[in-house]
């Protein structure tokens, strides 16, 4: 997944990922799905925005360096 927006994302595009992170009966948690595409997708895209809810993440990546407030 992280390959295929990396190579089709435009310049300054923004990714926004939202996770569930209560526990769930999957090989995968919330938190481990977000840091594999996060990791996967560096250094095209870098995170500008992390926030943690009571069940949920956000993560916002950015291409090419150009941050977004």
């Amino acid at each position: 997944m992280a390959a295929h927006v990396t190579s089709t994302l435009a310049p300054g595009g923004i990714v926004l990922l939202v996770n569930y992170t209560e526990q769930i009966d999957e090989p995968c948690s919330g938190d481990q799905a977000a840091a594999h595409f996060i990791e996967a997708a560096a250094p095209r895209l870098r995170v500008d925005l992390q926030q943690r809810h009571q069940s949920f993440r956000i993560d916002r990546l950015h291409m090419d360096g150009s941050a977004h407030d």
